[in-house]
C-alpha cells in the first residue's frame, strides 16, 4: 500500500479555491488536478505493506494528540520543480511544521534527503511533455501569487492510500484509512 498523512482542507475553504481557479477549470484543463484530490500532505511514507496500516494508523493519532490545532489559510502559489503547482499555507505554519517532522518521525526513513518543509496543496501537475508551454498554467499560478483563503483549524489528520492511476482521468484515487484528532487528549 502507497501511504501518507495529510490534512484536507473543510469543503468551504476548497470552494473558495475552486472558486479562484473558475477560468482554467472551465476551460476542462488537465494539468489542474481535481478538488477531491486536493490536501496537504503532512508525511509520505511510500509503499507499506498492508499489515501496516492499522499500526501505522494508531501511531498517527499519537503523535496528533500531541499537538494542539493550529489556525491557517491557504496563502499564495508557486512551483516545485517547474512541475507541480502548489498553493502555500499562511498563519500558524509553524505549527504545521513541527507536526510534519513528527509525522515524519514514525517511519524515519521516509525522507531521501534533508529538504526544507513547505506546508502546501497541489493544485496541478505539467508533464514533461507540456512542461514551458502550458501557459495558462502558468499565468493561473502567478494570479494566484496574491490568493488568500478563509481561516479553517487543522484539527484532523487522516491516513490515506494512493492507488496510482485509479483515479477520474487517470489520476490517483485517494482512500481514507484513518483519521485522528489533533490534541484529543488536551
Amino acid at each position: 500500500m502507497r501511504l501518507f498523512a495529510a490534512a484536507v482542507p473543510p469543503p468551504d475553504v476548497l470552494d473558495h479555491l475552486a472558486g479562484a481557479l473558475v477560468p482554467l477549470i472551465r476551460q476542462d484543463h488537465r494539468s489542474v488536478l481535481p478538488q477531491e484530490n486536493w490536501h496537504l500532505t503532512l508525511a509520505f511514507y511510500g509503499e507499506l505493506p498492508n499489515s501496516q496500516a492499522e499500526l501505522l494508523g494508531a501511531e498517527i493519532a499519537q503523535v496528533a494528540a500531541q499537538h494542539s490545532a493550529p489556525v491557517v489559510h491557504l496563502s499564495g502559489s508557486g512551483w516545485f520543480a517547474g512541475s507541480a503547482a502548489w498553493i502555500g499555507l499562511g498563519g500558524q505554519v509553524g505549527q504545521v511544521v513541527n507536526l510534519m517532522a513528527d509525522l515524519e518521525t514514525i517511519y524515519p526513513g521516509v525522507r531521501d534527503a534533508p529538504k526544507a518543509r513547505r506546508p502546501h496543496l497541489t493544485i496541478g501537475r505539467r508533464s514533461r511533455r507540456t512542461r514551458g508551454t502550458d501557459q495558462a498554467l502558468d499565468d493561473l499560478v502567478t494570479a494566484l501569487s496574491v490568493y488568500r483563503g478563509p481561516e479553517w483549524k487543522v484539527d484532523q489528520v487522516v491516513l490515506m492510500q494512493s492507488e496510482l492511476g485509479q483515479g477520474r482521468s487517470g489520476r490517483p484515487k485517494y482512500s481514507l484509512l484513518a483519521s485522528a484528532r489533533l490534541g484529543w487528549r488536551q
